[in-house]
Protein backbone atom coordinates (compact mmCIF):
# COMPACT_ATOMS: atom_id res chain seq x y z
CA UNK A 1 0.00 0.00 0.00
CA UNK A 2 2.77 2.36 0.91
CA UNK A 3 4.62 1.40 -2.30
CA UNK A 4 1.53 2.21 -4.39
CA UNK A 5 1.12 5.60 -2.66
CA UNK A 6 4.78 6.41 -3.24
CA UNK A 7 4.46 5.45 -6.91
CA UNK A 8 1.39 7.67 -7.35
CA UNK A 9 3.11 10.59 -5.62
CA UNK A 10 6.21 10.16 -7.79
CA UNK A 11 4.10 10.09 -10.95
CA UNK A 12 2.26 13.25 -9.89
CA UNK A 13 5.56 14.97 -9.17
CA UNK A 14 6.91 14.10 -12.62
CA UNK A 15 3.74 15.38 -14.27
CA UNK A 16 4.02 18.62 -12.33
CA UNK A 17 7.65 18.99 -13.36
CA UNK A 18 6.71 18.51 -17.01
CA UNK A 19 4.01 21.15 -16.71
CA UNK A 20 6.36 23.68 -15.12
CA UNK A 21 9.49 25.26 -16.47
CA UNK A 22 12.54 27.26 -15.55
CA UNK A 23 12.56 30.63 -17.25
CA UNK A 24 15.55 32.93 -17.61
CA UNK A 25 15.09 36.53 -18.68
CA UNK A 26 16.68 39.93 -18.30
CA UNK A 27 15.20 43.23 -17.16
CA UNK A 28 17.39 46.33 -17.35
CA UNK A 29 20.58 44.22 -17.48
CA UNK A 30 19.52 42.28 -14.37
CA UNK A 31 19.20 38.51 -14.71
CA UNK A 32 16.14 36.71 -13.28
CA UNK A 33 15.38 33.01 -13.02
CA UNK A 34 11.84 31.82 -12.26
CA UNK A 35 10.97 28.23 -11.35
CA UNK A 36 7.72 26.42 -10.70
CA UNK A 37 5.62 28.53 -13.09
CA UNK A 38 3.23 26.63 -15.34
CA UNK A 39 4.56 26.21 -18.86
CA UNK A 40 2.18 27.98 -21.25
CA UNK A 41 3.48 26.19 -24.33
CA UNK A 42 1.20 26.27 -27.34
CA UNK A 43 -1.57 27.99 -25.37
CA UNK A 44 0.41 31.21 -25.81
CA UNK A 45 1.43 30.58 -29.42
CA UNK A 46 0.35 34.02 -30.67
CA UNK A 47 2.51 35.83 -28.11
CA UNK A 48 5.53 33.69 -28.95
CA UNK A 49 5.02 34.29 -32.67
CA UNK A 50 4.83 38.05 -32.21
CA UNK A 51 7.74 38.48 -29.80
CA UNK A 52 10.28 35.97 -31.17
CA UNK A 53 13.11 37.41 -33.27
CA UNK A 54 12.73 37.45 -37.06
CA UNK A 55 15.34 34.72 -37.77
CA UNK A 56 13.64 32.36 -35.34
CA UNK A 57 10.19 33.23 -36.74
CA UNK A 58 11.26 32.56 -40.33
CA UNK A 59 13.06 29.34 -39.34
CA UNK A 60 9.94 28.14 -37.52
CA UNK A 61 7.70 28.95 -40.49
CA UNK A 62 10.01 27.08 -42.88
CA UNK A 63 10.22 24.12 -40.52
CA UNK A 64 6.42 23.87 -40.26
CA UNK A 65 6.11 24.16 -44.04
CA UNK A 66 8.61 21.37 -44.67
CA UNK A 67 7.08 19.17 -41.97
CA UNK A 68 3.57 19.51 -43.38
CA UNK A 69 4.75 18.68 -46.90
CA UNK A 70 6.75 15.72 -45.62
CA UNK A 71 3.72 14.31 -43.78
CA UNK A 72 1.45 14.60 -46.82
CA UNK A 73 4.13 13.13 -49.08
CA UNK A 74 4.17 10.06 -46.84
CA UNK A 75 0.37 9.89 -46.95
CA UNK A 76 0.42 9.95 -50.75
CA UNK A 77 3.01 7.18 -50.72
CA UNK A 78 0.74 5.00 -48.58
CA UNK A 79 -1.88 4.88 -51.33
CA UNK A 80 -1.54 2.67 -54.39
CA UNK A 81 -0.98 4.77 -57.51
CA UNK A 82 -2.61 7.75 -55.79
CA UNK A 83 -0.85 10.25 -58.05
CA UNK A 84 -0.83 10.08 -61.82
CA UNK A 85 2.31 10.61 -63.93
CA UNK A 86 4.56 10.07 -60.93
CA UNK A 87 8.05 9.01 -62.06
CA UNK A 88 8.52 5.62 -60.38
CA UNK A 89 12.26 6.03 -60.16
CA UNK A 90 11.92 9.34 -58.29
CA UNK A 91 9.62 8.90 -55.26
CA UNK A 92 10.82 12.27 -53.95
CA UNK A 93 8.47 13.79 -56.53
CA UNK A 94 5.69 13.13 -54.02
CA UNK A 95 7.23 15.86 -51.89
CA UNK A 96 7.25 18.23 -54.87
CA UNK A 97 3.63 17.41 -55.59
CA UNK A 98 2.80 18.05 -51.94
CA UNK A 99 4.45 21.49 -52.11
CA UNK A 100 2.47 22.34 -55.27
CA UNK A 101 -0.78 21.22 -53.67
CA UNK A 102 -0.21 22.87 -50.30
CA UNK A 103 0.63 26.17 -51.97
CA UNK A 104 -2.36 25.74 -54.36
CA UNK A 105 -0.05 26.15 -57.39
CA UNK A 106 -0.90 22.86 -59.11
CA UNK A 107 1.11 22.74 -62.34
CA UNK A 108 -1.11 19.95 -63.70
CA UNK A 109 1.36 17.30 -64.84
CA UNK A 110 0.89 15.23 -61.68
CA UNK A 111 -2.60 14.94 -60.23
CA UNK A 112 -4.64 12.67 -57.93
CA UNK A 113 -6.19 9.74 -59.77
CA UNK A 114 -7.81 7.72 -56.97
CA UNK A 115 -10.38 8.44 -54.30
CA UNK A 116 -7.65 8.14 -51.69
CA UNK A 117 -5.44 10.60 -53.57
CA UNK A 118 -8.26 13.13 -53.90
CA UNK A 119 -9.10 12.86 -50.19
CA UNK A 120 -5.50 13.46 -49.14
CA UNK A 121 -5.13 16.32 -51.65
CA UNK A 122 -8.34 17.94 -50.38
CA UNK A 123 -7.09 17.76 -46.80
CA UNK A 124 -3.75 19.20 -47.84
CA UNK A 125 -5.37 22.10 -49.71
CA UNK A 126 -7.41 22.91 -46.61
CA UNK A 127 -4.26 22.85 -44.47
CA UNK A 128 -2.47 25.00 -47.04
CA UNK A 129 -5.18 27.66 -46.95
CA UNK A 130 -5.16 27.66 -43.14
CA UNK A 131 -1.35 27.88 -43.05
CA UNK A 132 -1.29 30.75 -45.54
CA UNK A 133 -3.98 32.63 -43.60
CA UNK A 134 -2.16 32.14 -40.29
CA UNK A 135 1.19 33.25 -41.72
CA UNK A 136 -0.39 36.29 -43.36
CA UNK A 137 -1.98 37.33 -40.09
CA UNK A 138 1.20 36.81 -38.05
CA UNK A 139 3.44 38.65 -40.51
CA UNK A 140 0.98 41.55 -40.71
CA UNK A 141 0.76 41.69 -36.92
CA UNK A 142 4.56 41.79 -36.61
CA UNK A 143 4.93 44.57 -39.18
CA UNK A 144 1.94 46.63 -38.07
CA UNK A 145 2.86 46.93 -34.38
CA UNK A 146 3.45 50.65 -33.69
CA UNK A 147 6.79 51.23 -32.01
CA UNK A 148 7.81 54.55 -30.56
CA UNK A 149 11.19 55.99 -31.52
CA UNK A 150 11.60 58.06 -28.37
CA UNK A 151 15.17 58.64 -27.24
CA UNK A 152 15.99 59.05 -23.55
CA UNK A 153 19.19 60.75 -22.42
CA UNK A 154 21.86 58.35 -21.20
CA UNK A 155 22.07 60.08 -17.81
CA UNK A 156 19.53 62.05 -15.78
CA UNK A 157 20.79 65.18 -14.03
CA UNK A 158 20.04 66.95 -10.77
CA UNK A 159 20.68 70.67 -10.89
CA UNK A 160 19.09 74.05 -10.35
CA UNK A 161 16.14 75.18 -12.48
CA UNK A 162 14.43 78.48 -11.62
CA UNK A 163 16.22 78.54 -8.28
CA UNK A 164 14.97 75.08 -7.25
CA UNK A 165 16.86 71.81 -7.11
CA UNK A 166 15.36 69.75 -9.95
CA UNK A 167 15.64 66.23 -11.31
CA UNK A 168 15.67 66.37 -15.12
CA UNK A 169 15.48 63.83 -17.94
CA UNK A 170 15.65 64.85 -21.59
CA UNK A 171 13.60 63.08 -24.26
CA UNK A 172 13.59 63.36 -28.04
CA UNK A 173 11.31 62.20 -30.82
CA UNK A 174 13.56 60.48 -33.36
CA UNK A 175 10.94 60.58 -36.10
CA UNK A 176 9.80 63.56 -38.16
CA UNK A 177 6.19 62.85 -37.24
CA UNK A 178 4.52 64.49 -34.27
CA UNK A 179 3.41 62.59 -31.19
CA UNK A 180 0.24 64.31 -30.05
CA UNK A 181 -1.24 64.26 -26.55
CA UNK A 182 2.08 63.04 -25.20
CA UNK A 183 2.41 62.37 -21.49
CA UNK A 184 5.22 61.28 -19.20
CA UNK A 185 5.42 59.68 -15.74
CA UNK A 186 8.38 59.31 -13.41
CA UNK A 187 8.89 56.85 -10.55
CA UNK A 188 11.54 56.38 -7.92
CA UNK A 189 12.09 52.87 -6.62
CA UNK A 190 13.73 52.01 -3.32
CA UNK A 191 13.89 49.18 -0.84
CA UNK A 192 12.25 49.53 2.54
CA UNK A 193 11.23 47.54 5.59
CA UNK A 194 7.69 47.36 6.91
CA UNK A 195 6.77 47.57 10.59
CA UNK A 196 6.63 43.78 10.59
CA UNK A 197 10.22 43.55 9.39
CA UNK A 198 9.42 42.47 5.81
CA UNK A 199 11.60 43.95 3.07
CA UNK A 200 9.84 45.28 -0.02
CA UNK A 201 10.96 47.16 -3.09
CA UNK A 202 8.46 49.90 -3.85
CA UNK A 203 7.99 52.48 -6.57
CA UNK A 204 6.82 55.97 -5.75
CA UNK A 205 5.55 58.29 -8.45
CA UNK A 206 7.24 61.68 -8.59
CA UNK A 207 5.22 64.73 -9.58
CA UNK A 208 6.33 66.42 -12.78
CA UNK A 209 6.19 70.13 -13.51
CA UNK A 210 4.69 69.41 -16.93
CA UNK A 211 3.52 65.87 -17.40
CA UNK A 212 1.80 66.51 -20.74
CA UNK A 213 2.98 67.79 -24.09
CA UNK A 214 0.38 68.55 -26.80
CA UNK A 215 2.88 68.30 -29.68
CA UNK A 216 6.00 66.26 -28.98
CA UNK A 217 8.01 66.85 -32.17
CA UNK A 218 11.65 67.48 -31.20
CA UNK A 219 12.92 67.42 -27.61
CA UNK A 220 11.22 67.50 -24.23
CA UNK A 221 12.82 68.04 -20.84
CA UNK A 222 10.89 66.43 -18.00
CA UNK A 223 11.33 68.22 -14.64
CA UNK A 224 10.66 67.10 -11.08
CA UNK A 225 11.11 69.82 -8.49
CA UNK A 226 12.87 68.59 -5.35
CA UNK A 227 11.10 70.61 -2.66
CA UNK A 228 9.74 69.79 0.81
CA UNK A 229 6.95 67.69 -0.74
CA UNK A 230 9.30 65.60 -2.88
CA UNK A 231 10.41 62.12 -1.93
CA UNK A 232 13.92 63.14 -3.02
CA UNK A 233 14.09 66.10 -0.63
CA UNK A 234 17.35 65.85 1.30
CA UNK A 235 18.54 62.87 -0.73
CA UNK A 236 22.21 62.42 -1.48
CA UNK A 237 24.14 59.98 -3.68
CA UNK A 238 24.99 58.03 -0.54
CA UNK A 239 21.38 57.79 0.67
CA UNK A 240 20.21 56.64 -2.76
CA UNK A 241 22.90 53.95 -2.80
CA UNK A 242 21.92 52.78 0.70
CA UNK A 243 18.31 52.18 -0.36
CA UNK A 244 19.24 50.82 -3.82
CA UNK A 245 17.37 53.62 -5.54
CA UNK A 246 16.46 53.69 -9.21
CA UNK A 247 14.37 55.85 -11.55
CA UNK A 248 11.91 54.77 -14.21
CA UNK A 249 10.34 57.09 -16.74
CA UNK A 250 7.71 56.31 -19.35
CA UNK A 251 6.33 58.36 -22.22
CA UNK A 252 3.36 57.72 -24.43
CA UNK A 253 1.23 59.49 -26.98
CA UNK A 254 -0.55 59.20 -30.31
CA UNK A 255 1.63 58.99 -33.40
CA UNK A 256 -0.03 61.08 -36.12
CA UNK A 257 1.26 58.85 -38.92
CA UNK A 258 0.35 55.53 -37.30
CA UNK A 259 -2.87 56.83 -35.81
CA UNK A 260 -2.14 54.51 -32.90
CA UNK A 261 -0.78 54.88 -29.35
CA UNK A 262 2.98 54.51 -28.87
CA UNK A 263 4.86 53.89 -25.64
CA UNK A 264 8.48 53.90 -24.49
CA UNK A 265 10.28 53.73 -21.17
CA UNK A 266 13.76 54.02 -19.68
CA UNK A 267 15.47 52.94 -16.49
CA UNK A 268 18.25 54.69 -14.53
CA UNK A 269 20.19 53.31 -11.61
CA UNK A 270 21.11 55.73 -8.84
CA UNK A 271 24.81 55.64 -9.68
CA UNK A 272 24.41 57.18 -13.14
CA UNK A 273 22.54 60.27 -11.93
CA UNK A 274 24.80 63.28 -12.40
CA UNK A 275 24.52 65.76 -9.55
CA UNK A 276 25.03 69.49 -10.10
CA UNK A 277 24.92 69.11 -13.88
CA UNK A 278 22.66 70.20 -16.71
CA UNK A 279 22.09 69.20 -20.32
CA UNK A 280 23.95 71.03 -23.05
CA UNK A 281 21.68 73.31 -25.09
CA UNK A 282 21.20 71.72 -28.50
CA UNK A 283 18.69 74.14 -30.08
CA UNK A 284 19.90 77.31 -31.78
CA UNK A 285 18.43 79.76 -34.28
CA UNK A 286 20.31 79.94 -37.58
CA UNK A 287 18.00 82.27 -39.46
CA UNK A 288 14.54 83.76 -39.28
CA UNK A 289 12.12 80.95 -38.44
CA UNK A 290 14.91 78.39 -38.87
CA UNK A 291 16.05 76.43 -35.83
CA UNK A 292 18.91 73.94 -35.69
CA UNK A 293 18.74 70.93 -33.40
CA UNK A 294 22.12 69.29 -32.81
CA UNK A 295 21.11 65.70 -31.98
CA UNK A 296 24.78 64.68 -31.93
CA UNK A 297 25.00 66.40 -28.53
CA UNK A 298 21.66 65.19 -27.22
CA UNK A 299 23.25 63.13 -24.42
CA UNK A 300 25.93 65.70 -23.50
CA UNK A 301 25.88 67.29 -20.06
CA UNK A 302 27.96 69.99 -18.37
CA UNK A 303 28.58 70.98 -14.74
CA UNK A 304 26.71 73.94 -13.34
CA UNK A 305 28.71 77.11 -12.84
CA UNK A 306 30.37 77.29 -9.45
CA UNK A 307 30.15 73.54 -8.77
CA UNK A 308 32.88 70.93 -8.70
CA UNK A 309 33.12 68.61 -11.71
Amino acid sequence: MHLLAALIARTATKRHERRTRTRRFEIDQTQFVTTGAAALGWSDFYYMSITVRWPAFIAGAVAVFLLMNGVFAVLYALGKDAIANLPPEHPFYLFYFSVETLSTVGYGYMYPQTHYGHIVASAEMFCGLAYAAAMTGLIFARFSRPKAQIIFAHQPVIGTVDGQQTFTVRLANARTSIVTDASARLWYGRSGVTAEGTTFYRYHELKLQRAENPTFALTWSVFHTIDETSLLYGATPESMAAEDGEFRISAEGLDENYGAPVHAQAHYDHDIVRWNHRYVDIISRKAEDVFHVDMARFHDIEPLLGTAQ
